[in-house]
């Protein structure tokens, strides 16, 4: 199960992070009981002041909730300036899955890998060698089946995966 923690949020950063980790509590126990794993995804932007996790408070959640992983979303985290090298170096086997898209560095767009500045191919290089066994998933907008099928192909050619 994906876990977004927050999408908009308003008043206090301190008490909305403990209502996050009270239900986080909550979905944690309830998913013990089914035993369905949870991964928290990186979401909010920094660029649009939705950003309650940055990449050093991610960290301290993933660390006081060790029965979750991390599902890594590149394109959150190149908006938000995250290093996606170091993020995969310091998470390694915690990350079950990453969503897979482009972007800018200023919105969070969904283009196909390659159309926006994301260094795909030491991306590549460092997710073979540390989250081999990781769901990578192309999370893109609007993009005809056809087109995605070709794309799929040039990333399969591009970046030997």
């Amino acid at each position: 199960m994906v876990l977004h923690t927050n999408e908009q949020w308003f008043g206090d950063r301190d008490n909305v992070t403990m209502l996050v980790e009270k239900r986080l509590k909550e979905i944690l126990a309830l998913a013990k009981m089914h035993q369905v794993k949870v991964l928290i995804e990186n979401v909010g932007l920094r660029t649009t002041g939705t950003l309650l996790y940055d990449w050093e408070q991610y960290l301290e959640l993933l660390a006081k909730f060790p029965q979750t992983g991390a599902l890594i979303d590149l394109g959150h985290a190149h908006v938000n300036d995250w290093n996606i090298l170091e993020v995969l170096e310091v998470l390694q086997s915690q990350i079950k899955a990453v969503h897979l898209h482009d972007n800018n560095g200023m919105a969070d767009a969904h283009l196909p890998i390659g159309e926006g500045s994301i260094d795909w191919e030491s991306y590549f290089g460092k997710a073979r060698e540390v989250i081999p066994e990781a769901v990578q998933v192309l999370e893109y907008k609007d993009i005809r089946l056809s087109d995605l099928l070709k794309h799929v192909e040039m990333i399969k050619n591009k970046y030997n995966v």
